[in-house]
């Protein structure tokens, strides 16, 4: 299952190395991330949380279930 990372990059208008760049790793590791295919590290996580301004847990909820909710 896919975190729901890409809907709060797009919404805050960031790309993908943006991202990566902020949390300090490669653009590929990042996509891989978003994709659900890594998991990363806490702190990794902490990092998106501060971007983002929300929680680890609304971050790794699955894009899937946030789609669904929506409705």
């Amino acid at each position: 299952m896919k975190p729901s990372l890409k809907l709060y990059r797009i919404e805050k208008g960031l790309t993908q190395r943006q991202v990566a760049d902020l949390i300090g790793v490669s653009q590929g590791f990042y996509q891989c991330i978003e994709l659900g295919a890594r998991i990363g590290k806490v702190g990794l996580w902490e990092k998106l949380s501060a971007i983002f301004g929300v929680p680890i847990q609304e971050l790794r909820t699955p894009v899937e279930e946030k789609l669904t909710k929506k409705r």
